[in-house]
């Protein structure tokens, strides 16, 4: 692992630059701590003690009873867990600088949340799909189609119907009735209740869902390039543009080059960037042309890129990008939302939506419920819902 210094995170500061925070962190939460202590001896004993309840933290999420561990810190942001712990504020960038898989800086994170996402990549690693991510989910597809199951793809649901109290089934946006004695959400909750129900639940549970908050979005831009721009050297992971750990929502990039990692992503000798730019939601309503936003966000971030890879406009073939409002498109997630709720401290663990709903048989999964957003997460979610289906069919 090679972490830039606090001079150098400086230095591009002022020259507006956008920041590498980490370099890489391993995939081994042992090797990560004693790099950690290696490079800060005065917070030896501080990191040690923050990581054992760190991963108390993350296996007392696992656990629905009442935890001593998650009563303290479910009411903490994550830069509150930071301060407790430690004095040294290159040290706190350091362990914030993941902040943008859950989509809030460390003074709005929830300490769990981040733990939750931390320590799942510490302990159990993290592992690219050959082929890329959506084979992981073409495997699960495949999987499914083979127990019997079908699929039914780019067919709306418009309603989710009830017999009193309870599921009946889904129809669709062409009239179909498909009829189901559970049913299973995985989108927009607020879709879920105010669309596909109309608001025929439970009052006080409405009233909960329509004062919560959805998670930011963010801006997608891939690029196609041949084989002559060296990328040896472009740093997988998060660019910042603030050092400081009170001001770290300012806007992010996430770099990636998979055909690293897989070259049979591309034809021969072509080589592919992908980056995901970082958007506040509150920014969602005053975009008022999105074709040109679109076309904004891309001139500026090719722009960015040629600090890492010169004159990488030369090399471009293919370039395909993506907004907020592609992502609203596609999913139906209010303002185009990355991650679901956002993961603040009123809305997550017991204030995140439960997997059960007022409605008999009918069950929530994916980012809008517990525990939260991420592969892993979002996986486990529907291990724990698939298992209180079982358990109601017993």
């Amino acid at each position: 692992m090679i972490f830039p210094t606090y001079s150098e995170f400086k230095a591009l500061a002022k020259k507006g630059n956008l920041i590498p925070v980490v370099r890489e962190i391993p995939a081994d939460l042992e090797k990560y701590i004693s790099q950690l202590q290696n490079r800060y001896p005065s917070e030896k004993e501080s990191l040690k003690n923050f990581f054992q309840d760190y991963v108390k933290l993350y296996r007392a999420t696992f656990n629905i009873e009442k935890s001593q561990i998650i009563d303290k810190y479910k009411d903490q942001t994550y830069a509150e867990m930071l301060n407790s712990f430690f004095g040294n504020e290159e040290l706190k960038m350091v362990l914030s600088g993941q902040w943008g898989y859950i989509g809030l800086p460390p003074t709005q994170a929830s300490a769990v949340g981040m733990c939750q996402m931390m320590i799942n990549y510490l302990k159990d690693g993290a592992f690219f799909p050959a082929g890329g991510t959506q084979e992981f989910t073409n495997a699960i597809f495949k999987k499914f189609i083979d127990f019997g199951g079908h699929v039914m793809l780019s067919s709306e649901a418009k309603e989710i119907l009830l017999d009193n109290k309870s599921v009946k089934g889904v129809k669709l946006h062409d009239g179909k009735e498909i009829p189901a004695s559970t049913v299973v959400s995985n989108i927009d909750a607020y879709q879920t209740f105010f669309c596909l129900l109309d608001g025929n639940i439970d009052a006080t549970f409405l009233e909960k869902i329509g004062k919560m908050k959805e998670s930011c979005s963010f801006s997608l831009l891939y690029l196609g390039l041949g084989e002559e721009p060296d990328l040896s050297k472009l740093i997988r992971g998060f660019y910042h543009t603030s050092i400081d750990t009170d001001d770290m929502d300012k806007e992010w990039m996430y770099i990636s080059v998979p055909t690293k990692i897989y070259p049979g992503l591309a034809p021969k000798n072509k080589q592919i960037i992908s980056v995901v730019v970082y958007f506040k939601d509150e920014l969602y309503n005053n975009i008022s042309n999105w074709n040109s936003f679109k076309e904004e966000m891309t001139t500026r971030t090719i722009s960015r890129l040629e600090s890492y890879v010169p004159n990488i406009k030369n090399y471009i073939e293919v370039k395909e990008a993506a907004t907020p409002k592609t992502l609203e498109r596609y999913t139906l997630n209010k303002n185009g939302a990355a991650y679901g709720w956002a993961v603040s401290v009123n809305q997550i663990w017991e204030n995140r939506l439960p997997q059960k709903t007022p409605i008999n048989n009918l069950y929530l999964t994916g980012h809008w419920t517990r525990p939260g957003p991420g592969i892993c997460a979002v996986v486990s979610s529907g291990w724990g819902v698939s298992n209180l289906i079982m358990e109601n069919w017993r």
